[in-house]
C-alpha cells in the first residue's frame, strides 16, 4: 500500500496506510440523530460573462515590446523531481515547485522600467517573468501602489485572454488573510496562472502619480509543470468499458448536469511557491439565490485548504472535461475564476472545508444538493466526479462498504466497481441519488493505492461536517438589512430608462440591487457617478451574468460601466464596493439607445452558395462621414452561432463593397480585420459604427443581375402583425415563395403564430405555429404552410390563388419575404405595397 492525497492540520498528521487491519477501526453504520438535504440549483442556460474592459493592458505586447525581460536558470534535477510529484504523507499533490528570482533582480523593478506616455496623460512599464520549460507560471508580488495604479496580467502568447487586475488596496490587510506574508505592512499577492512559461506584467499609474511612488518586487516565482490545458494523465482515450484501476472520463457515462458541473478543478500556491491541485464542489445553500450565485460556497478536503492564505491563491476551472469519450479533443476549453476565497470553516475530524469563492459562479456551472443523513446503509450506489492530477473531469462509480474512523477522522469507506480517483481527485464530492436527486454526502480523504481485486477511497463524513460547523453557514439567511435598497433580487429597487437613482454602500458587505424592465431589444448603459470605487453586476431574470465591470475608465473613474445589447427581459444590477473600504455615496444611470442605430441585413448569402447556385452575397457599406473610422459587423448563421465580430476600417467618404467570400474568408486589402469561417446555412448581419454610414445589401448571380434583400416584412399597425402581402401557393412551382423568419433573441426561443387569407378571402384551415430557436433563422416553403412540416403545429390547406400571410409573435422576430425563379433570379418582396388607410 502507499500513502496517497493526505495532508491536514494537526489531526491529520503524516500517515501512510501501510495495512488495513492496522490502519482502520471500522465501525458499524451509525445513524445520524436528523437529517438535513437541500437541492441543487441548476445552471443558467446563458453564455459566460464578458469581462471588464479595464482588466485589458493598455498596450497590445504581441507588437510591443516589454522593457525589461527576467529569465530565470533552468530547472535542476531536484527541483524538477520536487515539483511534479504525488507528495509526501501530509500533502496534496504537488504540480509547481517555488523559485527565487536571480539576486540581481531581487529589489524594486518599478525604478528600473522604462515608461511610456498614455493618450490620457498617465503611464505605462511592462516586464516579464521566464521559467524555462514551464507548463504554467505565476508570481508572488509585494508592491506599493499609489491611488489610481494598477497591475495587470498577460500571456504573451495570448493577448486575448483578460486577467483581474490588482489596486492599491490589494496589498493591505483589509483584503488578504493575516497570515499571508507581508513586509511593512504591505503583503504578498499571486498572481493568475498563465498558462505557458513566461508571464508579463504591466504598471499603469495616473497622470498625477510620480514613477517614484511605485515600488514592486516579485518575491517569488511557482514553476508550474502541469497545466491544467496542456497536459493529459490519462493519454489519448479512455476505454468505455474500463477496467476498475482505470480512469473514466466524464463523457464516457450518462450523467446528471447537476452536480457534473458542480465540480471544479482547485490549484492553490503556498507561501513557498510550490502549487497544488485538489478538487472541490460548489453547493447550494438556504441564502438568497443571488447571494448563491454572486459568492458561492464550495466544499473541499481539509487537507488541501486548510488555512486563510491558501484560501486567497485558490483558482478554480469549471467544466474543464472532454466532450468525447476517446479524449480526441486534447485541450478541452474552461471558464477560471481566480479571485481566491474566503476560508468559511474546516474541520479536520472529518476532513472538510468550506469556502466562499470571491467570484460569481460561472453561468454554465451549478450548485450541488447534499444531505446529512448519517445512516447510508451498506451496498448503498454512489459516484464521485473528480480531476486526477489536474486532467479533465473523470467520473469513478461504486458503492459504500462501511463508516470508517481512520486517523481520526470520520469517514466513508468506498469500493470502486467502475473507475478510480488518484492524487488531484482529493476533496471530490461523494455522491448518492435520493428522491431522483443526486445529493452530496462525503468528500474524498484518501485511499491506498488501486489494486484490480478492490479499490478503496475514503471519504471524510459530510453529516459530521454539516453537524458540528458547515450546518450554520448552509442554512443561515442573514435577517434583512436597513438598507436604502435592497440587497436580493427579491427586494430589488425598479428603475426606469433615463433615470438616476441615489444609493449609499454602507459597508464592506453591502450590495443594492436595482431592477429594469426591457420592453424591446436595445442596448443598455448603466453606470455610477460618484467618489465611490463600485463594482457593477448585470444580471438576467434567472441569476446569471451578462456582464460586469469595474472601472469606467481606470484610473481617473472607478465608477463601474456597463454597455450591453439585451433583448426584451428583465434584468437586474448589482452595485456593490470594490473593498471594505470603499463605502459611501452613488448615482446609478440608466440609459437606453434603441437597436434601430444598427443597420440589420437579414439574409445574406454563405459562400458555399456561389458554387452550389451560382448566386453570392454582396453588401455594399458608405461612410457618409468626413472622418475614417470602424465599422463593426456581428454576423449569425442561420443555427444561431456568432462568432467573434469582425471590423472594416473604411476612409473619409469612402464606400467599400463585401461579398460573401470576403466575409468568411477576411480580406486585408479591403480593410477586413478578419473573416467569420464558415457558418451553417445562410448569414444575418448586423452593422454598428459610430460613422454615418449606409449599408445595402444584394444577391448577385453570375451574370451581374442583382436583387436587395437589406428590406425586412413591416409590421402593420392595423393588425400587429408582419403583413406579406403577396405569397404564392406550392402549385407555383416556377416562382416558389419562402418565408424567412429570424429570432434575435440570443437566449430565448420565440413562439411564432402564421395565418393566411387566399384570394378569394377565405382563411387558411388553421394557423400554423412554430418556435423559432435563440438567435437562429427558419425558412418556410409554401408546401409547409399548405401541409406542415417539422416543428410546425397546423396547416393552410389548399387555397385559391395567391397567400396574404399574417405573421406574428409576442417577442422581436424579423420576415423576410422571398421569390425564387426557376433560372435561379431571386426577389425580395418584403415591402407592401401602398396604401389609402394607415393612420
Amino acid at each position: 500500500m502507499v500513502c496517497r492525497d493526505v495532508r491536514g492540520a494537526s489531526a491529520l498528521a503524516r500517515r501512510c496506510w501501510t495495512g488495513l487491519v492496522g490502519c482502520l477501526a471500522t465501525s458499524a453504520l451509525m445513524t445520524g440523530a436528523h437529517a438535513d438535504s437541500l437541492d441543487e440549483l441548476e445552471p443558467r442556460s446563458a453564455r459566460e460573462a464578458t469581462p471588464p474592459s479595464s482588466w485589458k493592458t493598455r498596450n497590445d505586447y504581441t507588437r510591443v515590446a516589454v522593457s525589461r525581460s527576467i529569465v530565470l536558470p533552468a530547472l535542476t534535477d531536484v527541483e524538477a523531481r520536487t515539483g511534479s510529484d504525488v507528495g509526501e504523507p501530509g500533502q496534496p499533490m504537488r504540480i509547481g515547485v517555488g523559485r527565487q528570482l536571480p539576486a540581481l533582480d531581487r529589489g524594486d523593478l518599478a525604478s528600473t522600467l522604462t515608461w511610456t506616455v498614455l493618450a490620457n496623460g498617465g503611464r505605462v512599464a511592462a516586464f516579464s517573468v521566464r521559467s524555462p520549460g514551464a507548463g504554467g507560471i505565476r508570481v508572488a508580488v509585494r508592491a506599493t501602489l499609489p491611488p489610481g495604479a494598477a497591475l495587470r496580467f498577460f500571456a504573451p502568447g495570448d493577448p486575448q485572454r483578460r486577467y483581474p487586475v490588482f489596486k492599491q488596496n490589494d496589498f493591505t490587510p483589509a483584503r488578504l488573510a493575516a497570515d499571508q506574508p507581508s513586509v511593512d505592512g504591505v503583503h504578498t499577492r499571486w498572481s493568475p496562472t498563465i498558462l505557458g512559461d513566461t508571464v508579463g506584467i504591466e504598471i499603469e499609474i495616473g497622470p498625477s502619480t510620480g514613477e517614484s511612488e511605485v515600488s514592486l518586487r516579485i518575491v517569488g516565482v511557482s514553476h508550474i509543470h502541469r497545466a491544467s490545458a496542456k497536459t493529459s494523465r490519462s493519454g489519448n482515450a479512455t476505454p468505455k468499458s474500463a477496467t476498475a484501476c482505470e480512469p473514466i472520463h466524464v463523457a464516457c457515462r450518462t450523467l446528471s448536469t447537476c452536480p457534473n458541473s458542480a465540480v471544479a478543478q482547485l490549484s492553490f500556491t503556498d507561501p513557498g511557491g510550490d502549487s497544488y491541485v485538489c478538487t472541490g464542489t460548489a453547493v447550494n445553500s438556504e441564502r438568497a439565490r443571488d447571494d448563491n450565485l454572486d459568492a458561492p460556497y464550495l466544499l473541499t478536503a481539509a487537507h488541501c485548504i486548510d488555512t486563510q492564505a491558501l484560501a486567497d491563491t485558490v483558482e478554480s476551472r469549471w467544466n474543464y472535461e472532454h466532450e468525447n469519450c476517446d479524449a480526441s479533443d486534447p485541450d478541452p476549453d474552461f471558464t477560471a475564476l481566480h479571485g481566491g476565497a474566503e476560508l468559511v470553516v474546516r474541520d479536520p475530524d472529518s476532513d472538510g472545508s468550506l469556502l466562499r469563492l470571491r467570484d460569481a459562479l460561472p453561468n454554465s456551472a451549478c450548485l450541488a444538493g447534499w444531505n446529512s443523513d448519517g445512516g447510508w446503509a451498506g451496498g448503498t450506489d454512489v459516484t464521485s466526479l473528480h480531476h486526477p492530477q489536474g486532467d479533465p473531469k473523470q467520473f469513478a462509480g461504486g458503492s459504500i462498504a462501511a463508516t470508517t474512523i481512520i486517523e481520526e477522522v470520520d469517514a466513508i469507506r468506498v469500493t470502486w466497481t467502475d473507475g478510480l480517483t488518484t492524487g488531484g481527485s482529493s476533496g471530490a464530492g461523494l455522491f448518492t441519488t435520493v428522491d431522483d436527486s443526486d445529493v452530496l454526502i462525503g468528500t474524498l480523504y484518501g485511499g491506498p493505492a488501486c489494486t484490480v481485486a478492490q479499490p478503496i477511497d475514503y471519504y471524510g463524513r459530510f453529516d459530521r461536517f454539516f453537524d458540528n460547523h458547515a450546518g450554520v453557514h448552509l442554512q443561515h439567511t442573514d435577517p434583512p438589512a436597513d438598507d436604502d435598497h435592497g440587497d436580493t433580487v427579491a427586494s430589488a429597487t425598479v428603475v426606469l430608462a433615463g433615470s438616476e437613482t441615489a444609493g449609499d454602500i454602507l459597508n464592506g458587505a453591502d450590495a443594492d440591487v436595482f431592477r429594469i424592465v426591457v420592453l424591446r431589444r436595445d442596448t443598455l448603459t448603466v453606470y455610477t457617478t460618484g467618489q465611490v470605487d463600485t463594482v457593477g453586476r448585470l444580471k438576467r431574470e434567472d441569476g446569471s451574468t451578462v456582464m460586469f465591470d469595474d472601472d469606467a475608465d481606470f484610473p481617473s473613474d472607478t465608477n463601474f460601466r456597463i454597455e450591453a445589447d439585451v433583448v426584451r427581459g428583465i434584468y437586474f444590477v448589482k452595485v456593490t464596493g470594490y473593498d471594505e473600504t470603499a463605502i459611501g455615496n452613488y448615482q446609478l444611470h440608466v440609459e437606453f439607445t434603441a437597436a434601430e442605430s444598427k443597420i440589420l441585413v437579414p439574409f445574406f448569402l454563405a459562400a458555399a452558395a456561389y458554387e452550389s447556385e451560382g448566386r453570392q452575397g454582396f453588401v455594399r457599406i458608405v461612410n457618409h462621414s468626413d472622418r475614417a473610422g470602424d465599422v463593426r459587423i456581428m454576423a449569425t448563421d442561420d443555427a444561431g452561432i456568432s462568432p467573434d465580430a469582425v471590423t472594416l476600417a473604411v476612409e473619409p467618404s469612402e464606400a467599400q463593397a463585401l461579398n460573401s467570400m470576403d466575409l468568411e474568408e477576411g480580406n486585408a486589402d479591403k480593410g477586413l480585420s478578419a473573416g467569420t469561417g464558415v457558418g451553417t446555412g445562410d448569414w444575418r448581419l448586423e452593422f454598428d459604427s459610430d460613422l454615418e454610414i449606409e449599408v445595402a445589401a444584394y444577391v448577385r448571380t453570375m451574370d451581374g443581375f442583382l436583387t436587395a434583400v437589406h428590406d425586412t416584412v413591416p409590421i402593420d399597425p392595423l393588425t400587429g402583425a408582419h403583413y406579406v402581402s403577396v405569397f404564392n401557393p406550392a402549385s407555383n412551382t416556377e416562382q416558389r415563395s419562402r418565408l424567412r423568419l429570424i429570432n434575435p433573441d440570443s437566449e430565448n426561443v420565440v413562439d411564432v403564430s402564421i395565418t393566411g387569407r387566399d384570394e378569394a378571402g377565405e382563411a387558411g384551415e388553421s394557423a400554423v405555429e412554430l418556435q423559432v430557436e435563440a438567435g437562429s433563422a427558419r425558412t418556410l416553403s409554401a408546401s409547409d404552410l399548405e401541409d406542415g412540416g417539422e416543428g410546425l403545429t397546423g396547416a393552410f390547406g389548399d387555397g385559391t390563388g395567391k397567400w396574404r400571410l399574417f405573421v406574428e409573435s409576442a417577442d422581436e422576430i424579423h420576415v423576410v419575404n422571398l421569390l425564387y425563379s426557376e433560372t435561379g433570379d431571386l426577389s425580395n418582396l418584403s415591402t407592401p405595397g401602398k396604401d389609402n388607410f394607415n393612420p
